[in-house]
């Protein structure tokens, strides 16, 4: 890989939460996960998955600890980030 693929590879940032590797398993009807389905949509997610992601980050680390997370990352986004060495 050189140095232009790397630059796409990864951001170099991790979450404050950690790296996301710990997958979580529950069955379900069709009829609630077709309902996740749409809330994941109508929340702009691109999967139920990452619904499921942000949806539990919140009830676990707290709805202002996500929204800080989430204003970082536009920061960065947007170049009003402080910069990293």
């Amino acid at each position: 890989m050189g140095k232009r693929d790397a630059m796409f590879s990864r951001s170099g940032r991790t979450s404050l939460f950690g790296k996301r590797t710990l997958p979580v398993h529950s069955k379900i009807s069709e009829e609630t996960a077709e309902g996740l389905r749409r809330l994941a949509h109508e929340a702009g997610l691109n999967s139920v998955s990452e619904f499921l992601a942000v949806l539990i980050e919140t009830r676990v680390h707290g709805e202002d600890m996500v929204r800080s997370v989430m204003e970082q990352r536009i920061a960065v986004v947007s170049g009003k980030a402080p910069e990293r060495r």
